[in-house]
């Protein structure tokens, strides 16, 4: 057994451990983006401006609390699912949902969540910046929203895939006899 399987709680734990794994890594990033609040040179107090006033800023605030509660308590309990699901072994984890799950969970949530925090830094900045009316900011945020639906409904197929792997046991290769 790897120093890695002791750690993550045995052999076995393989989706277990990509989850948590991808939860520190999501943690770290967390971290980094936390880092652009506090920042005290520019171009990084520009976002406080933004986040202040409201309107686009409640965009890109939003965008940053999803990031850290799906990036990292999302994988965080899922990768909980998975080390129950895999100390069980009474049925396997279905890898393809697994798989699929992780990549589109992964994929979806990253993309929606940057993909706020970009059109609420970009509105925000046309509106509290530049002091452009309400429908200046408006079509400035508007091509934002088709991706962003996108992005969401690959993030909700990701959960549903992640949610049923382990419930859902995997195809048993056809025996040779």
């Amino acid at each position: 057994m790897s120093a890695r399987e002791t750690h993550f709680g045995g052999a076995g734990h393989v989706w277990a451990s990509r989850y948590r794994s991808g939860a520190v890594a999501n943690a770290f990033v967390s971290i980094l983006w936390t880092l652009l609040y506090v920042l005290p040179f520019e171009p990084f107090p520009v976002l406080l401006k933004i986040v202040v006033a409201g309107g686009p800023g409640v965009w890109f605030m939003l965008g940053y609390l999803l990031y850290i509660i799906v990036g990292f308590g999302g994988f965080l309990g899922l990768s909980y699912l998975y080390s129950i699901a895999e100390a069980a072994g009474a049925k396997r984890v279905n890898n393809f949902l697994a798989l699929t799950g992780y990549a589109a969970l992964f994929i979806g949530f990253t993309g929606t969540t940057i993909g706020l925090a970009v059109a609420g830094a970009v509105g925000g900045y046309t509106a509290v910046i530049l002091h452009a009316p309400a429908e200046n900011v408006r079509m400035v945020m508007e091509p934002f929203v088709n991706p962003l639906r996108i992005l969401c409904l690959v993030t909700v197929i990701g959960t549903i895939a992640s949610l049923a792997a382990p419930y859902t046991p995997s195809p048993r290769p056809a025996s040779t006899t």
